[in-house]
């Protein structure tokens, strides 16, 4: 699906959202999370000294290594300006799955989604101490 068929929006407590122009049907490709690939390492560096700035946007990963092994990467759109750093959270409402497709994060339709519905993702956030240091994650 092409950048122009989505829209941002003001998302109270949550900043900015991301909502479809038009209907979207289930199994559908929807969009790729675009930002620079980086190792956890870096990564966390970068999570580290954007706290200053309140805004982080970063999508961790296991990828696998050519040994069978696996090995944790982001892709960080914070400094980007793609439409797919603005998907929201949500475990009850998500609409969308992330499907990893090589080391691209490609988001799908879960079911069929209607014209101006917010797109959301369940962020997969278990951890009980980051639930409880951020409650909203387990909506």
């Amino acid at each position: 699906m092409h950048d122009a068929l989505f829209y941002t929006f003001s998302c109270p407590n949550k900043g900015h959202g991301v909502k479809a122009h038009v209907a979207i049907r289930r199994d559908t490709l929807v969009m790729y999370y675009q930002g620079e690939l980086v190792a956890r390492a870096q990564a966390e560096e970068r999570e580290a000294s954007y706290a200053e700035e309140q805004h982080c946007y970063q999508f961790y990963f296991k990828a696998p290594t050519r040994n069978g092994a696996s090995q944790t990467l982001c892709w960080d759109a914070t400094h980007t300006l793609h439409i797919s750093r603005y998907l929201n959270h949500s475990r009850k409402r998500a609409n969308l799955r992330p499907k990893l497709t090589g080391l691209r994060i490609a988001f799908y339709a879960k079911r069929d989604i209607a014209a101006g519905e917010e797109l959301l993702f369940d962020y997969g956030e278990r951890s009980p101490d980051v639930l409880k240091a951020l409650p909203w994650l387990k909506e």
